[in-house]
This record gives C-alpha cells, structure tokens and sequence, in this order.
C-alpha cells in the first residue's frame, strides 16, 4: 500500500475546534527517533478522528519529507515565514502550503520542514508563534517536531536570530511537552547534558522511551538524576520500522501487530487523558 500527497485546497470556513492539543516533540542529539514517532502519532490521532497537522519544525536535520516519500522541495515553512513577515498568512494561505497525506480513511496535514537548512534564519519567534496560534484555531491535534539543539543566543554575524529560536520557542508554548530518549547510557548522557536548559524553558515535560525495552538501571537513574518518570516506553521493534520507513507508512499499516505500533497507539490515547502541562 503506498500513501497519497495531495496539495491542501483552501475550505470553507467551520466552526472552530472547541479543545486544541500542541504537542512539541524533541530529544538529545542522536538517533533517538523523535521524527518517526511524531510522523507515527499523527497518523494514529488521525485514525481516532482528530483534526491533526504535523510541522517540521527541526532547523538541523528536517526529515519527515523523507519519512513520506517527498522527494520534490516544497515552499512549506519557509513559504510561512515569508508570508507571517509580510502580514498576509492565514488559513488559506496555512492550506495551500500545506500537504494533506491520506492513508485510506485517515488523513492528516502535514507542513515540511526547511528545503535547505541555511534558511533557518528565517524561522523566527513570531514565525512560531503565529503558525502555532494559527493552527490551534484550525486543528484539534498540532505535532511539532523539534531540533535537539537548545544553546541560547547562538547566533552568526550575518543572521540576528538565535540558531535555536524554533525548538525554545516551540517547547515555551506547547501543551504537552515529549523528550524522546533512547535506554543507552549515551542517551542519557545527553539528556542530563541538556536538562538544566530544558528546564529553564519548559519543566514539565513526559519522557517517552522509544525503541527501547524498559531498563531499571536507566528508570533509576532517571528518577535519581531528574527525579522524572518514564511517561511510555515503545519497543524495539527494528523490523517493523525499517519496513515502515522503506515504505513510507506508519508502522499501523506497515505492519499494524507490531509491539511498536500497539504501544504508540496507546502513547496516543494517554496524551488525550492528560492535562495539558503548566509552566
């Protein structure tokens, strides 16, 4: 089965989404698989019924064009951010850069990241902040996929925005907060290396283990070092996300028994239980 693109077309206007959930979803730098579990998680809040749009937010290393089989560079994010500088982004303009992915039933938008990453001073503060603000009116899920990177004030003498502005900016204003992490010590590492910085930018955050059996050494560590508690864990489940990513399909209709799937499905409904996070 292979997955269908299809350029959104401007709609009429409905009523409002009465609740609106933003998840921003990061990780330490290394192959934690952040990406894949935010491209997964739309698919499966799309599958319950939820009005849902997907941003690539990562200014590093955008990578869920690839996880959908995008191979041609599309305006996207950065057609946003010029539009928000100009005064004339809004919902048809937020439908028309976008891409609407069908899988059968289910279909979700989905908004990809920066053709180039030297754009990435284009992503500014009022850039996430307007899209954010713009898509809690439309949708009632809205998933960010974020950078690792968090450094402040990290900037170049040619671009006056901070390198790390979209994933703080993101993580500020989100609803619920994910930090991806891995049950190596490597992982950890680079967590802990991170978590004061974190913590100055959003403290409440649910710390999901992916591909990843559950270790008590790093659970114990974890609530030791941090005093947090792991939220989820998905399994290591290597054969069913190569074929997933080979693919181009959520793990769901990859291979819809897989350990993975079955745990992402239940990260799903556990994130509609619970309260958003305060600050």
């Amino acid at each position: 089965m292979t997955l269908t693109l299809v350029r959104s077309k401007p709609k009429p206007k409905t009523a409002l989404a009465t609740t609106t959930l933003v998840i921003a979803i990061s990780g330490p730098t290394g192959s934690t698989g952040k990406s894949s579990l935010a491209l997964n998680l739309a698919y499966e809040f799309a599958e319950l019924g939820k009005k849902t749009i997907l941003v690539d937010l990562d200014t590093y290393s955008p990578s869920i064009s690839t996880l959908l089989g995008i191979t041609e560079p599309t305006a996207a994010i950065t057609g946003c951010a010029r539009l928000i500088r100009q005064g004339r982004f809004d919902r048809e303009q937020l439908d028309r850069l976008s891409v609407r992915v069908n899988y059968r039933k289910s279909s979700f938008h989905c908004l990809t990241g920066l053709a180039s990453t030297r754009r990435w001073g284009e992503i500014s503060q009022d850039t996430v902040t307007h899209l954010i603000n713009l898509c809690r009116f439309e949708f009632e899920i809205v998933i960010l996929d974020l950078a690792s990177h968090l450094e402040d004030q990290l900037t170049s003498p040619s671009n006056p925005v901070p390198r790390n502005t979209a994933t703080r900016v993101a993580l500020a204003q989100c609803d619920q907060a994910i930090t991806v992490l891995n049950a190596s010590q490597l992982s950890m590492s680079r967590y802990l290396a991170v978590f004061s910085e974190l913590q100055e930018i959003q403290r409440n955050r649910l710390i999901v283990l992916n591909r990843s059996d559950p270790k008590p050494a790093i659970s114990s560590a974890l609530k030791t070092l941090t005093k947090e508690t792991i939220f989820a864990s998905i399994p290591d489940d290597q054969a069913s996300f190569e074929l997933s990513e080979s693919e181009h399909l959520p793990l769901a209709l990859a291979r819809r028994k897989s350990p993975a799937r079955n745990a992402i499905a239940q990260l799903t409904n556990k994130l509609l239980e619970c309260p958003p996070l305060a600050n």
